[in-house]
């Protein structure tokens, strides 16, 4: 018997999906969902999350978490990796990118190097990094994803 793998997800759902649920906190689909999701995973060391709402952060500090997307056919999820530097005093938010193309390794370093130099107990807002949105691409260190 074939196997059905509908719903058919292309390549731009699979990164704008997840980060819609991340960063859209002001959208009306993150607005069904309230709050941070958490899945009850744990990888190295950092909870694993579906749905992001900063708010629910504590402040003060830096948060390590994985992003669950998307299920792939095997029935494993793609993680994200997701820093979140959340200052101590309410303030604009921010989110950078990184890895975009698998073959470009620069762009991920440079993000984690401004992560590294923020004191969340000195800032005001919140700064989110996204260190892997090609995930597949990077892991084929290919500049596009697998077809």
């Amino acid at each position: 018997m074939p196997i059905d793998f509908s719903p058919v997800l292309d390549r731009r759902t699979l990164i704008v999906s997840p980060l819609a649920a991340v960063v859209g906190a002001g959208d009306a689909a993150a607005a069904s969902v309230a709050g941070t999701v958490y899945t009850g995973d744990v990888i190295q060391g950092k909870k694993v999350v579906s749905t992001l709402d900063i708010a629910d952060l504590e402040p003060g500090r830096k948060h390590l978490l994985y992003f669950q997307g998307v299920q792939m056919p095997t029935g494993q999820h793609w993680y994200v990796s997701v820093i979140v530097a959340k200052g101590v005093k309410p303030g604009k938010r921010i989110t950078l990118t990184s890895g975009v193309h698998g073959d470009e390794m620069s762009s991920i370093r440079t993000v984690q190097m401004v992560m590294d130099q923020l004191d969340p107990g000195n800032m005001s807002g919140s700064v989110m990094a996204v260190l892997d949105i090609a995930r597949p691409a990077l892991e084929g260190m290919q500049r596009r994803w697998l077809n």
